[in-house]
């Protein structure tokens, strides 16, 4: 070898010129990149000029990076390849967003590369998918958070790192508008009977349903029992007296419904 191969450094997306010098003139060479022989294509020249070898490699990229060498009968030369990956931006940033509860919400962003990674985080928390809570998705340069089945514990800052620059939004929580699908009925028992109100809604509630007797906030006890199943809510009152008898309201969520309890004695 009258020249040797010497050490490539470039940026990504620059060309890569190799050059080296054998003692021959027409002496056919080959050339390699980690073991694996280098063909030409629309990317990689390859060219001779007397005992002159090049090798282009365009608009390289990081994964182009490796052990080059060039091979002529006896002769031989190595250098390497080495590649700097240009820094991944965040092109299109994330957005603030509100949904229903419920329902799921879907944060995404753009990055300038598809091969770029990004974590995600809620306030400094970092979000793993694969479960049925999150799913993130990476297509092409697209980076997409989904959570399903948000709730108000949900609302929260989450951002999308990309090492080099990161991007964040505010997610916000809705309460599904409900209605009242089967309203409370009155009642009418004998002390000490069981008294049940229940009442069904259009839709899953985000809080617990809040009862009331004649104004005063009912909560659970030995007298006083509350159940929820699916979209169903039921009240019962156990041990009930004439002093009693009033105004029973129900709230859920923004619907509201009432019905009159009547506790006769014996």
């Amino acid at each position: 070898m009258l020249r040797e191969l010497e050490t490539v450094r470039v940026r990504e997306g620059e060309n890569a010129v190799f050059t080296c010098e054998v003692s021959h003139e027409d002496v056919p060479g080959e050339w390699f990149r980690d073991g694996e022989k280098i063909k030409a294509s629309g990317t990689v020249k390859i060219r001779q000029e007397g005992t002159r070898h090049f090798l282009l490699m365009c608009s390289v990229r990081p994964e182009d990076a490796g052990q080059i060498r060039f091979v002529a009968k006896t002769a031989a030369s190595d250098a390497s390849l080495q590649v700097e990956a240009l820094p991944i931006r965040i092109v299109r940033p994330l957005r603030d967003k509100t949904v229903l509860a419920q329902h799921k919400a879907t944060l995404e962003c753009t990055v300038s590369h598809a091969r770029g990674r990004v974590r995600w985080f809620r306030g400094d928390t970092e979000i793993f998918g694969g479960g049925d809570k999150y799913e993130i998705c990476n297509l092409d340069c697209y980076r997409t958070l989904v959570i399903h089945h948000v709730g108000p514990e949900d609302e929260a800052t989450y951002t999308c790192d990309a090492l080099d620059d990161r991007s964040s939004a505010r997610l916000l929580v809705e309460a599904e508008s409900v209605q009242v699908v089967r309203g409370l009925r009155s009642v009418e028992v004998v002390a000490p009977g069981e008294a049940q109100f229940e009442c069904e809604v259009s839709a899953a509630l985000p809080a617990p349903p809040r009862w009331s007797l004649n104004g005063e906030t009912l909560r659970a006890g030995a007298h006083v029992a509350m159940e929820s199943a699916g979209r169903v809510h039921r009240l019962t009152l156990r041990h009930t007296s004439a002093g009693m008898s009033g105004v029973v309201k129900v709230a859920l969520g923004n619907a509201r419904s009432k019905a009159q309890l009547t506790v006769r004695g014996r």
